[in-house]
This record gives structure tokens, C-alpha cells and sequence, in this order.
């Protein structure tokens, strides 16, 4: 079996295929790896774009009271649709206000406290009458009470009913009728028919 060996011109030959493959290639640096993938020009121009020490841009779906991430539009404008609207709101379940001070006459909302507390206020301010039987009339009166005091009269009225106001004593539900400009039954006669002739002559 004869064997086989590479001269000069064809070891030039051998030579001159591994230049060609070697042009092909890239050559290797220090911390650099070679991938299949390929890495255009376009790509390497977009990343010198990116300022240094850019991160990425997270948003948000939903609101959320701790994130300070960006939110979505829409997220946004689902949040606002659940407010009450500034022009003639309409509220449900119990909403709440502040209480105005006693006493406000603005346009502040008329909290129930707000409102409970002006009746009892008005309500404190009102005093209870009481009445007392004499047989003759104090000096004077306290305030808010009625005095009845004794008179001759039926089952249903035995009493005068005074108050005292401005200093003096008032009389007050009187059942007394003035009939001194009126007729009594025995000073009433009945007419005679000489009397009528005589009219009608």
C-alpha cells in the first residue's frame, strides 16, 4: 500500500484554504463570548440610545396606595367613575360630614348632630309650665307658672287664672261675659194687637 504525502505546492494550497477560512471569522477578545446570535449594527445603536442607569417602566393595572409605579389611563378612569360627582351628588350607604359649629347659619350640611343638638338647645330653652292654687294673689309671680286662684262660680269654673307678666298680674281665660248693654227676659212685653192697629194706622 503506497503512502501519501503533502509537498510544497500543495501544503501553499492548504496554507492559502485556512486564510480564506479564518476571514470569516471573528477574532476572539478578553472577556468576550462568540454566540450564534447575531447582533446588528441597529441593535448596538439602540442600546447606546438607553441613558446610563435607565430602568425599566413598570405600569400598573389597578391603583394601589403603596406602589409609586406609573398607572394605566384606564385604570385611572375606572377609579374616577366610582366618585360622586361635585355638581348634585347623589350618596349611598351612610355617608358622613363634618358637624358645624352650633348656631351656623351657612350652607354647611345639617348633620343628624348637628340637628339633634339644635333641638335640645331649643327644646332646654323652653320652660315647663306649673300652676299653684292661692286664695289671694302673691306680690308677684315667677315666670311660667299659672296661679289659680278661688272664685265663686260652677263645678267647671271655680278658679281665675292669672300670670304674671311685664310686673303685674295678668287675668287670663276668663269665662266672664259683660251683658250690661243687653235686654233681661223681664224687661221684655209683648206686644198687643191695639198696639199693632195703632202701628198700622
Amino acid at each position: 500500500m503506497s503512502k501519501k504525502y503533502a509537498g510544497e505546492t500543495i501544503m501553499l494550497y492548504v496554507l492559502t484554504k485556512i486564510k480564506e477560512m479564518l476571514g470569516e471569522k471573528v477574532t476572539k477578545e478578553e472577556g468576550k463570548v462568540l454566540t450564534s446570535n447575531d447582533f446588528t449594527t441597529e441593535l448596538k445603536n439602540k442600546l447606546d440610545g438607553i441613558a446610563a442607569g435607565a430602568t425599566k417602566v413598570i405600569v400598573d393595572s389597578a391603583l394601589n396606595s403603596t406602589s409609586t409605579n406609573a398607572i394605566q389611563n384606564k385604570a385611572v378612569n375606572t377609579a374616577l367613575g366610582l366618585k360622586a360627582p361635585l355638581a348634585s351628588p347623589t350618596f349611598t350607604g351612610t355617608p358622613k360630614a363634618p358637624t358645624a359649629a352650633a348656631g351656623s347659619k351657612d350652607t354647611t350640611i345639617a348633620t343628624t348632630a348637628f340637628v339633634t343638638n339644635a333641638i335640645a338647645t331649643a327644646v332646654a330653652g323652653i320652660s315647663t309650665l306649673s300652676f299653684e292654687v292661692v286664695s289671694t294673689l302673691p306680690t308677684s309671680g315667677k315666670a311660667a307658672t299659672i296661679y289659680l286662684k278661688s272664685k265663686t262660680g260652677s263645678t267647671n269654673d271655680v278658679y281665675d287664672e292669672y300670670i304674671w307678666v311685664n310686673n303685674k298680674w295678668e287675668l287670663i281665660g276668663t269665662t266672664s261675659v259683660d251683658l250690661s248693654g243687653y235686654l233681661k227676659a223681664s224687661e221684655i212685653v209683648e206686644l198687643t194687637t191695639t198696639e199693632i192697629d195703632n202701628m198700622l194706622k
